[in-house]
């Protein structure tokens, strides 16, 4: 087993490219999630709003050496075809900020249960390696959604917030 994920870890290293922001970016096939739409009824994700991290104690203090500003926004948004990117510094009043070329690259895929979300990301200590989040609830009004958080063992929520159509515009590079 531990051979297999050093093999997975070493073809995902090899195979990876940056962008112009200088973004990650993979081939889709070497995600473990492999993506498609939510066509489940309970399970709908709304791709024209982006969800903002709720920030709780626990994320603040997982984060202990990272800064966290108030200013700026965290959070997904949520794309076609199995698509989502992850975005560490969003300014809602700002266009070029929601640009996918400036997320993390991620995918999703949704069964009756839950909503699979996979992202790729690099640290010093473990080079390339995939993020996973398991959405289980999504609010009646689809305004909330929370997560569990495969590699940080956090449980994380996620406020809809609508986006003007301007931010529509964009297509993901991956």
């Amino acid at each position: 087993m531990v051979r297999f994920y050093f093999l997975l870890l070493l073809f995902v290293s090899c195979t990876s490219t940056r962008n112009e922001q200088n973004r990650l970016r993979i081939n889709l096939n070497n995600f473990s999630v492999k993506p498609n739409d939510c066509n489940f009824k309970s399970k709908t994700i709304d791709t024209v709003s982006f969800y903002k991290l709720i920030l709780n104690n626990k994320i603040i203090q997982h984060r202990k050496n990272r800064y966290i500003s108030l200013e700026k926004i965290e959070g997904l948004k949520f794309y076609s075809k199995g698509k989502v990117g992850y975005f560490n510094d969003v300014n809602l009043l700002d266009f070029e900020s929601l640009n996918p070329k400036n997320a993390i690259m991620g995918v999703y895929n949704c069964n009756e249960k839950t909503v699979n979300v996979e992202y790729i990301s690099k640290s010093p200590q473990k080079g390339i390696y995939l993020w996973k989040e398991n959405i289980f609830s999504i609010s009646k009004k689809r305004d909330t959604i929370t997560a569990f958080s495969e590699t940080s063992l956090d449980t994380i929520q996620y406020v809809k917030v609508p986006l003007k159509n301007f931010f529509l515009n964009y297509k993901p590079d991956w």
